[in-house]
């Protein structure tokens, strides 16, 4: 046999086992399909008396969907936390009544000891805040009870007792003898003999030739012309002329005390 044809049955042979491999993977993702088609046919109609071998699996499912619910309910409350529940219009936060219909809202803020409660609009705000960010209402300042001072009596203060301090003798300090400093004879230094310096013919330098600059001819600039300037007319606030909040320009009610604008 040559090399040509056995290099061609082993292509053959591997073209064949992939074909009959995905034959297989098919049919096994066919028995899969029903077999989860059966187990939901079975649960939807034996759920509420299985069979014993069945219990449990019933069981975990049922748990399942339950907590699946409870999350969903917990997910559509988080959205829709900030919306009218009449209109599903998005108020801001503090809101007392929908600034679209009018429909009174349900308190979004939760209330704690520390919190302020505006006394114009009755918007709850944080412990440290100073303004209203509903009305523009300066807030009162709570009292800060000064913390007690524990007292001072001069029977409480000890004086200190002075150690004894040792009188310290200082030890002599020797006189420094001076070391003798030898003589030093200079070394004669021989003068230097210069170098003979050849002398050097320079070369001559030839003359530069100017190379020819080619004539350019400037490109014509064109005129700038000027930008249009759109006018911006600045949008106009309105306020509500029940309580005085400021509102938005698409707002039919106040979000404040619900008068319709």
């Amino acid at each position: 046999m040559t090399f040509l044809e056995n290099l061609s049955n082993k292509a053959k042979t591997l073209s064949e086992t992939t074909s009959l491999n995905g034959i297989i993977k098919t049919e096994e993702r066919k028995i899969a399909s029903h077999y989860q088609i059966l187990g939901q046919l079975y649960f939807e109609k034996y759920a509420s008396s299985p069979e014993p071998e069945f219990a449990e699996s019933v069981s975990v499912i049922n748990e399942a969907k339950a907590k699946i619910a409870e999350t969903k309910d917990k997910l559509d409350n988080l959205q829709n936390r900030y919306k009218c529940p009449n209109c599903k219009k998005e108020f801001k936060p503090g809101a007392g009544f929908c600034s679209s219909c009018g429909c009174a809202l349900p308190s979004s803020a939760p209330v704690s000891s520390g919190n302020k409660t505006c006394s114009k609009c009755g918007t709850v705000l944080p412990a440290e805040a100073q303004f209203c960010n509903n009305c523009g209402n300066k807030l009162a300042i709570s009292a800060v009870q000064p913390q007690s001072v524990p007292s001072v009596t001069a029977a409480s203060i000890k004086e200190p007792v002075p150690g004894a301090v040792p009188e310290v003798t200082p030890a002599p300090v020797p006189e420094p003898v001076p070391a003798a400093v030898p003589e030093v004879t200079p070394v004669p230094v021989p003068e230097p003999v210069p170098a003979a310096v050849p002398e050097v013919t320079p070369a001559p330098v030839p003359e530069p030739v100017p190379a020819a600059v080619p004539e350019v001819n400037p490109a014509p600039v064109p005129e700038p012309v000027p930008a249009e300037v759109t006018k911006v007319t600045p949008a106009q606030n309105k306020f509500c002329p029940k309580c005085g909040t400021k509102a938005q320009t698409d707002d039919v009610f106040c979000d404040n005390c619900g008068f319709k604008l």
